[in-house]
Protein backbone atom coordinates (compact mmCIF):
# COMPACT_ATOMS: atom_id res chain seq x y z
CA UNK A 1 0.00 0.00 0.00
CA UNK A 2 0.97 3.70 -0.41
CA UNK A 3 0.73 6.13 2.37
CA UNK A 4 1.43 9.89 2.90
CA UNK A 5 4.80 10.37 4.85
CA UNK A 6 7.16 13.20 5.83
CA UNK A 7 5.91 17.42 6.02
CA UNK A 8 5.78 20.42 4.52
CA UNK A 9 7.68 20.13 0.59
CA UNK A 10 8.85 16.23 1.36
CA UNK A 11 5.32 14.92 1.85
CA UNK A 12 4.82 12.42 -0.19
CA UNK A 13 3.33 9.08 -1.09
CA UNK A 14 5.42 6.14 -0.30
CA UNK A 15 5.55 2.22 -0.67
CA UNK A 16 4.06 0.82 2.89
CA UNK A 17 4.06 -2.97 4.18
CA UNK A 18 0.63 -3.37 6.74
CA UNK A 19 -1.67 -5.78 6.11
CA UNK A 20 -4.50 -5.85 3.41
CA UNK A 21 -7.06 -7.36 5.31
CA UNK A 22 -7.12 -4.91 8.14
CA UNK A 23 -6.78 -1.87 5.55
CA UNK A 24 -9.84 -2.87 3.51
CA UNK A 25 -12.18 -4.61 6.39
CA UNK A 26 -10.67 -3.02 9.33
CA UNK A 27 -10.62 -4.30 13.41
CA UNK A 28 -13.27 -6.66 12.91
CA UNK A 29 -11.17 -8.62 10.65
CA UNK A 30 -7.93 -8.17 11.75
CA UNK A 31 -6.75 -5.75 14.74
CA UNK A 32 -3.10 -5.61 13.09
CA UNK A 33 -3.09 -1.69 11.77
CA UNK A 34 0.70 -1.67 12.08
CA UNK A 35 2.39 -0.54 8.69
CA UNK A 36 6.33 0.28 8.12
CA UNK A 37 8.19 1.85 5.38
CA UNK A 38 9.15 -0.64 2.90
CA UNK A 39 12.56 0.55 2.16
CA UNK A 40 13.39 0.04 6.10
CA UNK A 41 12.50 -3.44 6.06
CA UNK A 42 13.43 -4.45 3.14
CA UNK A 43 17.34 -3.40 3.63
CA UNK A 44 16.65 -5.24 7.81
CA UNK A 45 15.26 -8.27 5.53
CA UNK A 46 18.56 -7.66 3.15
CA UNK A 47 21.08 -7.05 5.41
CA UNK A 48 19.98 -10.31 7.41
CA UNK A 49 20.04 -12.15 4.38
CA UNK A 50 23.73 -10.99 3.16
CA UNK A 51 25.08 -11.34 6.87
CA UNK A 52 23.90 -14.71 6.97
CA UNK A 53 25.75 -16.05 3.98
CA UNK A 54 29.16 -16.49 6.25
CA UNK A 55 31.71 -19.24 6.75
CA UNK A 56 29.54 -21.94 8.20
CA UNK A 57 27.04 -21.68 5.54
CA UNK A 58 29.38 -21.74 2.80
CA UNK A 59 31.41 -25.06 4.48
CA UNK A 60 27.82 -26.74 4.91
CA UNK A 61 26.70 -26.35 1.35
CA UNK A 62 30.88 -27.23 0.05
CA UNK A 63 30.39 -30.54 2.38
CA UNK A 64 26.45 -31.06 0.40
CA UNK A 65 28.15 -30.79 -3.06
CA UNK A 66 31.41 -33.18 -2.49
CA UNK A 67 29.06 -35.50 -1.06
CA UNK A 68 26.63 -35.14 -4.24
CA UNK A 69 29.26 -35.36 -6.78
CA UNK A 70 30.91 -38.50 -4.81
CA UNK A 71 27.63 -40.21 -4.81
CA UNK A 72 27.06 -39.19 -8.51
CA UNK A 73 30.58 -40.92 -9.24
CA UNK A 74 29.50 -43.77 -7.61
CA UNK A 75 25.91 -44.04 -9.44
CA UNK A 76 27.86 -43.58 -12.78
CA UNK A 77 30.47 -46.71 -12.62
CA UNK A 78 27.67 -49.08 -11.20
CA UNK A 79 25.53 -48.07 -13.90
CA UNK A 80 28.48 -48.30 -16.22
CA UNK A 81 29.33 -52.05 -15.14
CA UNK A 82 25.84 -53.20 -15.15
CA UNK A 83 25.53 -52.08 -19.05
CA UNK A 84 29.05 -53.88 -20.17
CA UNK A 85 27.79 -56.72 -18.03
CA UNK A 86 24.52 -56.65 -19.97
CA UNK A 87 26.48 -56.35 -23.28
CA UNK A 88 28.66 -59.05 -22.72
CA UNK A 89 25.62 -61.24 -21.99
CA UNK A 90 24.27 -60.19 -25.57
CA UNK A 91 27.65 -60.60 -27.49
CA UNK A 92 27.55 -64.24 -26.47
CA UNK A 93 24.04 -64.86 -27.76
CA UNK A 94 25.11 -63.35 -30.67
CA UNK A 95 28.01 -65.72 -30.94
CA UNK A 96 25.33 -68.86 -30.51
CA UNK A 97 23.34 -67.82 -33.60
CA UNK A 98 25.95 -66.90 -35.43
CA UNK A 99 27.21 -70.61 -35.09
CA UNK A 100 23.86 -72.42 -35.56
CA UNK A 101 23.70 -69.99 -38.65
CA UNK A 102 27.36 -71.88 -39.45
CA UNK A 103 25.78 -75.50 -38.93
CA UNK A 104 23.02 -74.84 -41.67
CA UNK A 105 20.18 -73.61 -38.86
CA UNK A 106 19.54 -70.26 -40.96
CA UNK A 107 15.65 -69.82 -40.21
CA UNK A 108 13.50 -67.04 -40.70
CA UNK A 109 13.33 -66.81 -36.94
CA UNK A 110 16.83 -67.43 -36.15
CA UNK A 111 17.81 -64.39 -38.56
CA UNK A 112 15.35 -62.65 -37.26
CA UNK A 113 16.79 -63.01 -33.60
CA UNK A 114 20.14 -62.17 -34.97
CA UNK A 115 19.16 -59.07 -36.58
CA UNK A 116 17.45 -58.10 -33.64
CA UNK A 117 20.16 -58.60 -31.10
CA UNK A 118 22.68 -57.06 -33.45
CA UNK A 119 20.86 -54.01 -33.25
CA UNK A 120 20.63 -54.18 -29.25
CA UNK A 121 24.40 -54.71 -28.93
CA UNK A 122 24.86 -51.50 -31.26
CA UNK A 123 22.83 -49.76 -28.53
CA UNK A 124 24.59 -51.24 -25.50
CA UNK A 125 27.92 -50.09 -27.16
CA UNK A 126 26.67 -46.28 -27.69
CA UNK A 127 25.26 -46.31 -23.66
CA UNK A 128 28.61 -47.77 -22.38
CA UNK A 129 30.48 -45.20 -24.72
CA UNK A 130 28.65 -42.24 -23.57
CA UNK A 131 28.39 -43.52 -19.60
CA UNK A 132 32.47 -44.21 -19.94
CA UNK A 133 33.63 -41.05 -22.47
CA UNK A 134 33.92 -38.58 -19.25
CA UNK A 135 36.52 -38.83 -17.04
CA UNK A 136 36.11 -39.90 -13.39
CA UNK A 137 35.21 -37.36 -10.75
CA UNK A 138 37.98 -35.52 -9.41
CA UNK A 139 36.80 -33.59 -6.25
CA UNK A 140 38.77 -30.28 -4.94
CA UNK A 141 37.65 -29.19 -2.12
CA UNK A 142 39.77 -26.10 -2.20
CA UNK A 143 38.41 -25.07 -5.47
CA UNK A 144 35.31 -25.90 -4.83
CA UNK A 145 35.42 -23.57 -1.64
CA UNK A 146 36.87 -20.70 -3.96
CA UNK A 147 33.73 -21.31 -6.24
CA UNK A 148 31.39 -21.26 -3.58
CA UNK A 149 32.64 -18.32 -2.23
CA UNK A 150 32.62 -16.31 -5.20
CA UNK A 151 28.98 -17.03 -5.57
CA UNK A 152 28.04 -15.54 -2.36
CA UNK A 153 30.19 -12.56 -2.54
CA UNK A 154 28.60 -12.12 -6.30
CA UNK A 155 25.01 -12.52 -4.56
CA UNK A 156 25.93 -9.88 -1.58
CA UNK A 157 27.06 -7.55 -4.51
CA UNK A 158 23.54 -8.24 -6.19
CA UNK A 159 21.65 -7.67 -2.41
CA UNK A 160 23.78 -3.80 -2.19
CA UNK A 161 23.23 -2.88 -5.41
CA UNK A 162 19.23 -3.80 -5.92
CA UNK A 163 17.24 -3.41 -8.89
CA UNK A 164 16.13 -6.38 -11.44
CA UNK A 165 18.78 -9.19 -10.28
CA UNK A 166 18.21 -8.60 -6.71
CA UNK A 167 14.95 -9.67 -6.83
CA UNK A 168 15.25 -12.38 -8.94
CA UNK A 169 17.80 -13.79 -6.98
CA UNK A 170 15.61 -13.39 -3.83
CA UNK A 171 12.79 -14.94 -5.94
CA UNK A 172 15.30 -17.47 -6.36
CA UNK A 173 16.06 -17.72 -2.62
CA UNK A 174 12.53 -17.75 -1.30
CA UNK A 175 11.29 -20.26 -4.01
CA UNK A 176 7.88 -19.39 -3.22
CA UNK A 177 8.09 -19.56 0.40
CA UNK A 178 7.04 -16.75 2.82
CA UNK A 179 8.93 -15.67 5.70
CA UNK A 180 6.72 -14.87 8.82
CA UNK A 181 6.80 -11.26 9.98
CA UNK A 182 5.12 -10.45 12.95
CA UNK A 183 4.12 -7.07 14.31
CA UNK A 184 5.44 -5.41 17.55
CA UNK A 185 4.42 -2.90 19.52
CA UNK A 186 6.99 -1.65 22.57
CA UNK A 187 6.43 1.61 23.86
CA UNK A 188 7.25 4.46 21.35
CA UNK A 189 8.00 2.09 18.43
CA UNK A 190 6.45 -0.33 16.52
CA UNK A 191 6.92 -2.44 13.42
CA UNK A 192 7.66 -6.13 12.02
CA UNK A 193 10.19 -8.56 13.28
CA UNK A 194 11.05 -11.69 11.70
CA UNK A 195 13.61 -14.55 12.22
CA UNK A 196 16.50 -15.20 10.19
CA UNK A 197 16.64 -18.99 10.87
CA UNK A 198 13.24 -19.14 8.31
CA UNK A 199 15.09 -17.59 5.56
CA UNK A 200 15.50 -20.59 3.62
CA UNK A 201 18.66 -20.54 2.04
CA UNK A 202 18.85 -23.89 -0.18
CA UNK A 203 17.75 -21.84 -3.64
CA UNK A 204 20.96 -19.32 -3.08
CA UNK A 205 23.59 -21.25 -4.29
CA UNK A 206 21.64 -23.75 -6.94
CA UNK A 207 22.14 -23.09 -10.40
CA UNK A 208 24.10 -19.68 -12.38
CA UNK A 209 23.50 -16.39 -10.31
CA UNK A 210 26.81 -15.03 -11.80
CA UNK A 211 25.40 -13.85 -15.15
CA UNK A 212 26.70 -15.09 -18.60
CA UNK A 213 30.53 -14.96 -17.50
CA UNK A 214 29.37 -16.23 -13.44
CA UNK A 215 29.87 -19.22 -11.65
CA UNK A 216 27.86 -22.30 -12.40
CA UNK A 217 27.49 -24.11 -9.36
CA UNK A 218 24.78 -25.86 -7.31
CA UNK A 219 24.99 -27.50 -3.88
Amino acid sequence: MTRPHGTGADRRRVPMYGCVYHQKRGHVVCANDVVIRQDKLDEAFLTALAGAIDDRLLKRAVVKAVERLRRRGTDATDQRGALVRERDRTAAGIHHLVEAVKLGRATDTLLSELQTQEAALKALERRIAEAGGRPGVRIDDSALVARVGAVAADFRAALQQGGPRARRLLQRVLNGRRVPCMPFREEDRRGYRFRQEEIPYSGLLSNDIGGPNGIRTRV
